[in-house]
């Protein structure tokens, strides 16, 4: 940690009072800032899973960190701190997590598909989806038109199908979510972490089921075009928690095909 100007005085002058009076202050005006330069001194970096303090407090996974305390001496060094975790927030989310790995591990498996048919092995076609919010309520009356769940679902297998037709023929196809592909994320329609208020189309179950329809749906059409596919599923601010699922029910679901 960098020295700042009142520690510099303190550290000149021998002690707080004399710094004071170098200063032409008061000795509480000199303590107020010493803590306040050493508050500011602090780097304080957030880390993908934990909160680092300088460079050698560190948290691992795993611990679902909400806050930290922190003080210091007189002299404005860093004296000690606290690191405040949910212990009930952790173990939510490990179950959660377990919850989700059985449920993928019943996935009946696709069966493997041979290609039949011609592709130009240097091309690479790219069908990207962004932002589709499956699941999302529009009302005409309200916004103009209508949109559900069913139609939603139709636009998605019109549109892949009118893709795969224009596509070139090519050995690698890349389906690319980039993200909110689903509206909300789920029993409660609500965005995860603002907690914006939500119209949807239908409960989060048949949400849940429409969304790997769809993808099936897609992922078989262009298997019947490109030798080889290649899926990317991104998490948007709408399904930060189901984008995690939808890749691991995917990548299940097709772990024994090879194309």
């Amino acid at each position: 940690m960098s020295n700042t100007p009142t520690m510099d005085a303190v550290r000149e002058w021998g002690s707080n009072r004399a710094a004071a009076r170098a200063l032409g202050v008061n000795e509480s005006t000199v303590r107020s800032r010493l803590k306040k330069e050493a508050e500011n001194n602090i780097e304080i970096k957030k880390l993908p899973y934990g909160l680092k303090i300088k460079e050698d407090l560190e948290q691992d996974y795993g611990l679902a960190l909400k806050g930290a305390s922190i003080y210091t001496k007189e002299n404005g060094e860093l004296g000690g701190h606290w690191l405040k975790y949910d212990i009930k927030k952790q173990e939510e989310i490990k179950r959660v997590e377990a919850f989700i790995e059985v449920l993928c591990d019943n996935i009946p498996q696709a069966t493997p598909k041979p290609y039949a048919g011609r592709c130009n092995q240097d091309l690479c076609a790219t069908y990207i989806i962004s932002d589709f919010h499956l699941g999302q309520l529009c009302d005409s009356q309200e916004g103009g038109v209508d949109w559900s769940l069913d139609k939603a679902y139709d636009v998605l297998c019109g549109w892949i199908d009118e893709a795969v037709k224009r596509a070139p023929d090519a050995k690698q196809a890349i389906l690319c979510d980039l993200g909110d592909f689903l509206h909300t994320d789920g029993l409660e329609s609500v965005t995860p972490t603002s907690k914006n208020l939500l119209d949807s189309s239908a409960r989060f179950r048949k949400l849940s089921d429409v969304a790997m329809c769809g993808f099936d749906y897609m992922i078989n059409a262009l298997m019947q075009k490109h030798e080889n596919v290649h899926v990317l599923i991104c998490e948007g601010n709408h399904d930060i928690n189901s984008s995690y699922w939808m890749t691991l029910a995917v990548s299940r679901k097709y772990e024994n095909e090879p194309r």
